[in-house]
């Protein structure tokens, strides 16, 4: 109103946050239009709330940032040579969806019966991978979840109570959280994909 009275124009339509009592931010649109009452000019103004829209385009925007990552992903596995390299782009990217300080992919050696790192990306500065550094039956018992499919996670390393090289590994980096993504072909588990964090329950 007092922008009326001092000759600016009013725009029809804005868009601003307000802070409720409970300290609550809502987002609200208002509408302007400039009216006669009694007589006198005045503005007839209509204000709607439009917090859950605001919250859908914030998704939204989330979304395609993740399909952009993924078609990312798809084109550096395409140009990639070697299968290191198809490990290390992709890890490079797979931190963009799941924001992680190390990330990880080890393959199943079927000559020796262990896992080695294929590939990781790490945020730290330093490489943390060991060369072998799980064997299938202390694996299984660890983590037998993987066999089945299903991801293994944990909030704390630092509160574990079964061990493998690359948990003690990575607790000695400072790492709490950790995830173990099972990669299967078929029934058949042929590999992992592991990504941490210093945060603790970053993955929970």
């Amino acid at each position: 109103e007092q922008a009326r009275l001092n000759g600016q124009k009013i725009p029809a339509q804005t868009e601003y946050p307000m802070i409720r009592k409970d300290g609550k931010i809502r987002w609200v649109e208002t509408y302007a239009v400039e009216i006669e009452y009694w007589g006198q000019p005045a503005l007839q103004i209509a204000t709607i709330d439009i917090t859950e829209q605001k919250d859908a385009e914030k998704a939204n925007q989330g979304y395609i940032a993740r399909l952009e990552t993924l078609l990312e992903i798809e084109k550096a596995i395409v140009e990639a040579q070697t299968s290191n390299q198809i490990a290390d782009a992709a890890l490079k990217r797979i931190s963009k969806l799941i924001p992680c300080q190390y990330a990880s992919v080890a393959v199943l050696n079927t000559n020796t019966k262990k896992f080695f790192t294929l590939a990781e990306f790490t945020q730290i500065g330093k490489s943390i991978s060991l060369p072998e550094w799980a064997d299938l039956p202390r694996l299984r018992e660890s983590m037998p979840g993987l066999w089945s499919g299903k991801d293994y996670t944990t909030g704390n390393l630092q509160h574990e109570s079964k061990y493998t090289p690359i948990r003690v590994r990575l607790a000695e980096y400072g790492f709490h959280s950790l995830t173990s993504i099972p990669v299967r072909k078929g029934e058949e588990l042929i590999g992992i994909l592991i990504l941490a964090e210093r945060k603790p329950d970053a993955f929970v």
